[in-house]
C-alpha cells in the first residue's frame, strides 16, 4: 500500500473513531421483558425506576387472557413499531377499571421532556386507555384515549383530541416544554428523523397550552377499554425516545478535518 494512502487511511480511522455522538438521556424505560403470562405486580426490569410495578390486574400477553386478543399476539412478543427497538413483551390489562402504577425520581417542573410509548386497542371505542404522568398521588397529564375513539391527552390544560384509533400499533410521542408551558403530540411518526416537526403534531404548529407540573410515576390505565402498551421511553430528547441522533458541531469539525487530510494525501501523489 502507498504510504500516503496508508497515512490517509489510518488518519480516517482515527477521525471516525473520535466521532462524539449526541447525548440522549434517557430518564426511565420499561419493555415489559417479562415471561409470557406473568403479572405485572412485583416486577423490577427496565432502567431508571426506583419501585417495582404495584396496582391492577396487569400482566404480559397471554392467548388465555382475554378472548378479544387480536391474532399474532398468542406468543410471548410484544408489539413493534417501524424504526422502534423493542424487546419481550407487552402490557395488556385484563379487566376494566384496572391501573398500575411505577415510580421514577422526581422530575421538576423546570426543560422538556419526550415521552413515547406503543399502544393497541381491541377496539375503537370511546373508553380511555393509555399510560398518565403522577405527582405523587395525583394525576397530571393522561396521554391515549380519554374518553374518545380518538387519540388524545387531558390533564392540565392539555387537553385535544386527534384523529381515530386503529386496531394495529401506534406509537404515541409527547414533548413537554415545561418553561414555555407548551406541549406537542404526534401519532406514528417518522423515527428516521432527528426530530418531528410541530407541523407534523396532531395539536398544530403552535401546539397546547398547559400548567407546568412536577411528575415522578407512571400509571398503565384502561378504563371500559383492553389492549396493550408497551415500550415505555421517558428522556429529554428526542433521540432518548427513539428517534435518529442529532450530529453534534464537533462531528461536522472532525469529517471537515478528514476532508483536508484526504486533500493534502492527494497533492502529496501528484506532486511525487
Amino acid at each position: 500500500m502507498n504510504p500516503h494512502t496508508r497515512s490517509l487511511l489510518l488518519g480516517a480511522s482515527i477521525l471516525l473513531a473520535s466521532l462524539p455522538s449526541a447525548h440522549a438521556t434517557l430518564i426511565a424505560y420499561e419493555g415489559f421483558d417479562y415471561a409470557q403470562n406473568a403479572g405485572l405486580n412485583n416486577q423490577a426490569g427496565g432502567t431508571g425506576w426506583t419501585t417495582v410495578w404495584t396496582g391492577g390486574n396487569w400482566r404480559t400477553n397471554n392467548s388465555a387472557f382475554s378472548s378479544s386478543q387480536p391474532s399474532g399476539f398468542e406468543n410471548s412478543t410484544g408489539l413493534i413499531y417501524t424504526g422502534l427497538t423493542t424487546v419481550g413483551n407487552a402490557a395488556r390489562n385484563g379487566q376494566q377499571g384496572n391501573q398500575g402504577f411505577r415510580d421514577f425520581a422526581s422530575q421538576a417542573a423546570t426543560g422538556t421532556y419526550w415521552i413515547s410509548f406503543l399502544m393497541q386497542k381491541d377496539t375503537t371505542t370511546s373508553g380511555s386507555y393509555g399510560i398518565s404522568l403522577f405527582d405523587g398521588g395525583t394525576e397530571r397529564n393522561f396521554m391515549g384515549t380519554v374518553n374518545s375513539g380518538n387519540f388524545s391527552v387531558a390533564g392540565q390544560g392539555a387537553n385535544v383530541s386527534s384523529i381515530g384509533v386503529t386496531m394495529t400499533p401506534s406509537l404515541f410521542v409527547a414533548r413537554y416544554d415545561m418553561d414555555a408551558g407548551v406541549a406537542h403530540f404526534w401519532i406514528n411518526s417518522d423515527l428516521s428523523s432527528t426530530t418531528p416537526t410541530n407541523a407534523s403534531a396532531f395539536n398544530g404548529v403552535g401546539g397546547t397550552s398547559f400548567t407546568a407540573f412536577a411528575f415522578d410515576r407512571i400509571r398503565l390505565g384502561g378504563f371500559h377499554e383492553q389492549g396493550y402498551l408497551d415500550e415505555f421511553r421517558l428522556g429529554t430528547t428526542a433521540e432518548a425516545v427513539g428517534f435518529a441522533a442529532i450530529p453534534e458541531p464537533s462531528a461536522f469539525a472532525a469529517l471537515a478535518g478528514l476532508s483536508v487530510l484526504g486533500l493534502a494525501a492527494l497533492r502529496r501523489r501528484r506532486a511525487a
